[in-house]
């Protein structure tokens, strides 16, 4: 899964570098929390890259709001961002937006 993200991802930035508007990917719902955590883990060697981290951000929010299952990430998308390019772990952060379970 963290490589079909990382896949996912870089198609995004490649189709943005080419003004062309970024697609919606397509996560499966089945479990939320599992997603959630892929989605952010693949994504976190990204943001370290000053360069391509506006368009990583991006990305991750067309990515993050695209999809019902992750509305509670989208909602709180800015926050949940900063938590994650702190280094905070991907599990953390979609246990307090509501998506995981403690």
């Amino acid at each position: 899964m963290k490589a079909y993200v990382l896949i996912v991802v870089f198609v995004a930035l490649l189709n943005s570098s080419h003004g062309k508007k970024y697609r919606t990917i397509d996560f499966g719902c089945d479990d939320p929390c599992k997603s959630c955590i892929s989605h952010l883990d693949g994504t976190k060697g990204l943001i370290k890259h000053a360069a391509s981290e506006p368009k990583v951000k991006q990305a991750l929010r067309t990515t993050s709001c695209g999809k019902s299952c992750f509305t509670k990430l989208c909602a709180n998308f800015d926050n949940a961002y900063a938590k994650l390019k702190k280094g905070t772990a991907s599990e953390e952060i979609c246990t307090s937006v509501g998506l995981c379970q403690k």
